[in-house]
């Protein structure tokens, strides 16, 4: 029963509405811009066409690349985490030792080569043993005041090169600090990024065709008529 009563008020309406007795009408204001118009709307539909393409070829090449973008943020990230695990800091210390021991060798070898001289120098002194040993004497004072020299200054470079490398360390780390989150970030937003594409271009898509809509509107009058007797 309700549904008859139903089916029975939607005839009823049908049958009883009355025809609308108004049509729009409209009329171009200006034919030659009329006809650009219309020419601009044809190339919009081109180039939604074309944008759409290339959105498309956007986000395959998004995914084409993941796998190489995912390696070098991981690489990135591994480079930053090497000013902070001590990484560097060992690298650095371990330049220190072998420039340190660098110069222990070669004053050690100078040492060596003026002991060597002296021995071969009182080899061959006969006679005033007094001045030989005197004379010998002497340049080994010297040569043992001269290695205490180099090495004194060669702790004195290693101290001071261990200051400067801490310096750039932490100079280091501070730039550096925030950059790991951040690639990671943008590691995580980057599926986003053909959406991100696809928005921006549909966004500027709609703005392009309300300005021609409504440059179409401005060039057009519409009015509404009304058909009167048979005419």
């Amino acid at each position: 029963m309700p549904n008859q009563f139903i089916d029975f008020l939607s005839s009823n309406v049908a049958t009883t509405r009355p025809a609308n007795p108004f049509s729009t009408v409209s009329n171009v204001k200006d034919e030659e811009t009329a006809k650009r118009l219309a020419q601009l709307l044809k190339d919009f539909d081109a180039l939604r066409t074309g944008g759409q393409a290339s959105v498309a070829d956007f986000t395959a090449r998004m995914k084409e690349t993941d796998p190489a973008f995912k390696n070098l943020t991981s690489e990135d990230i591994a480079a930053a985490g090497d000013y902070f695990d001590g990484t560097i800091a060992n690298a650095l210390e371990k330049l220190r030792t072998q420039r340190k021991g660098a110069v222990t060798g070669a004053t050690q070898r100078a040492l060596g080569d003026l002991r060597r001289l002296l021995g071969l120098e009182r080899l061959g002194m006969t006679g005033g043993g007094a001045q030989a040993a005197g004379t010998g004497s002497y340049l080994t004072k010297l040569a043992l005041d001269k290695t205490a020299e180099l090495q004194s200054q060669a702790g004195l470079d290693e101290a001071s090169q261990a200051r400067a490398d801490l310096a750039a360390l932490e100079t280091a780390k501070l730039g550096l600090l925030g950059k790991r989150p951040d690639l990671l970030n943008t590691f995580a937003a980057r599926p986003l990024l053909p959406l991100q594409a696809q928005s921006d271009f549909y966004s500027k898509l709609a703005q392009q065709l309300s300005a021609l809509l409504s440059s179409n509107l401005a060039n057009t009058f519409y009015g509404v008529g009304k058909q009167v007797g048979n005419t």
